[in-house]
C-alpha cells in the first residue's frame, strides 16, 4: 500500500499502525497523506516525533567515522 515509502513498518495487531522512520518527515508525511487520501483510508490519529539530540549526535558520529 506505502509502495515508495522506505522505512516504513506496518503494524495490525492492534488496529493498523504505521511507524516511518526518515530523514525528510515532511516530505513523506505528504506522500503517507496524499495515499490514504486517495485510497479513502480515514486517519485516525497522526502524530510526528522529531528526532532528539542524541539520535543526530550518533548519526553524525557515525557519518564521520566512515567518512575516515
Amino acid at each position: 500500500m506505502l509502495n515508495g515509502i522506505s522505512d516504513c513498518k506496518i503494524n495490525f495487531e492492534s488496529g493498523t499502525n504505521i511507524v516511518i522512520h526518515s530523514e525528510q518527515s515532511e516530505l513523506v508525511l505528504l506522500k503517507v497523506l496524499k495515499i490514504l487520501n486517495d485510497n479513502n483510508i480515514e486517519i485516525e490519529d497522526l502524530s510526528a516525533v522529531p528526532t532528539n539530540l542524541e539520535e543526530i549526535f550518533l548519526k553524525m558520529v557515525r557519518e564521520n567515522t566512515s567518512n575516515n
